[in-house]
């Protein structure tokens, strides 16, 4: 292994440990109070440490175990479907989970105060947050268990399988029979508000901080190479260009694909509203990887003087 790849290996261990510790912080600190079943397996977990009260007494058999207990026979199936990695991370996971759950109850770690239907709809809120947290596992290759498990070996088997709806109606389910645990018609609907502020948190955490807007232009030949200019000179952009041809009128087009920061679209779309015949789609981009030098790179095909010259006569 060289250096490189222990560095990685160093930076993944590091981002298990954080996201663990953030799981075992949600469940402890704002689910177990807030008699509410979380997003997917730990949505289980937590619904058989109130049934475990009975049983034990006290608090029960924490959720962090029976977490890990569920998700073996998953993890055994992944082992034979699944990367290695992807294994061995969601189990390393898991295993701190349980172990940071067991350091919280012996430190006897203070809970968020539960007092009435308000606060227990922040514990639903900051407790969805906390598990959505645990996004940033996708981003090492592993994941937080559970559900997440099932959805990549369907994708693994079949691609075109919607999995987002597989996982979505699994957790609400989930959501449904937390009432016949806590017997609490606010029980599911404090769920359901858990489930959807850990699936927007996960968006936030995976989406790249180098986001930004993916721009179409369809223009005509004499519009082109002032759109193009507009966006390496103006805007400060890369762009690729396409040859094309409308099917109206059988005239050649091109079309100019670019990426440009959220800040700088309102004024975009202004100037290019000041170019006639033009067709432009936009729409999100949700990362971005790799970079390009504005000027170093179009020197290499182009007169950069005779354009900034011709820019400023306009």
């Amino acid at each position: 292994m060289d250096k490189m790849q222990i560095k990685i290996e160093i930076k993944n261990s590091v981002t298990i440990i954080i996201a663990s510790l953030f799981s075992a912080l949600g469940l402890w600190v704002f689910v177990t109070p807030g008699k509410f079943a979380p997003s997917g397996v730990d949505g289980i977990a937590a619904m058989l440490q109130e049934l475990s009260k009975g049983i034990v007494g006290g608090e029960g058999i924490r959720a962090g175990y029976f977490s890990t207990i569920l998700n073996i026979p998953l993890l055994i199936a992944a082992w034979f479907i699944l990367k290695r990695r992807y294994v061995i991370y969601t189990l390393a996971y898991m295993g701190l989970v349980a172990i940071f759950t067991a350091m919280l109850e012996i430190f006897s770690m203070p809970t968020y105060a539960v007092s009435d239907e308000t606060s227990r709809l922040l514990a639903a809120i900051m407790g969805g947050c906390a598990q959505g947290l645990t996004g940033i596992m996708l981003r090492v290759g592993g994941s937080a268990g559970g559900v997440d498990v099932i959805a990549c070996m369907i994708l693994h088997k079949k691609q075109s399988e919607n999995v987002e709806r597989i996982i979505a109606i699994l957790s609400y389910v989930i959501a449904v029979f937390s009432f016949f645990v806590w017997g609490d018609v606010n029980a599911v609907i404090f769920s359901i508000i858990a489930i959807f502020a850990c699936e927007k948190m996960t968006a936030v955490v995976l989406n790249d901080s180098r986001s930004a807007v993916k721009f179409e232009i369809i223009a005509n030949k004499e519009n082109a190479q002032e759109i193009k200019d507009l966006i390496v000179y103006e805007i400060k952009r890369g762009a690729t260009v396409f040859d094309a041809r409308g099917v109206f009128l059988n005239e050649d087009k091109e079309i100019i694909f670019c990426l440009v920061h959220y800040r700088q679209v309102s004024n975009f779309l202004t100037k290019l509203s000041n170019y006639p015949n033009l067709f432009v789609s936009y729409s999100e981009v949700l990362g971005i990887r790799g970079n390009f030098d504005w000027i170093l790179g179009y020197e290499k095909t182009t007169d950069i003087t005779m354009r900034e010259n011709r820019l400023k006569e306009q």
